[in-house]
């Protein structure tokens, strides 16, 4: 398992910014590390962390994922061709 380290990341759970060098509250779902604020946001984490991890595609309200549904459209889901 590779561990990372970033400058900031942001708990899953309320979307508040933290630094991981300073946090010590932290959990481990499907090999990825993830930091909290507080034992509140991390016990609700644990309990369903499915509602906290995104895993599916881009959000189709951002740039990037309205520009994948329009590939998605214009391919029929095949990816496009490079060349």
């Amino acid at each position: 398992m590779a561990w990372t380290l970033h400058k900031k990341t942001f708990d899953p759970v309320c979307g508040k910014r933290i630094t991981p060098m300073s946090s010590d509250i932290a959990a481990v779902h499907e090999r990825h590390l993830f930091y909290f604020c507080s034992q509140h946001c991390r016990s609700a984490f644990l309990e369903t962390p499915a509602d906290f991890v995104a895993t599916g595609p881009a959000s189709k309200k951002s740039w990037w994922g309205r520009y994948l549904k329009r590939v998605e459209k214009t391919t029929g889901g095949k990816p496009p061709c490079c060349h």
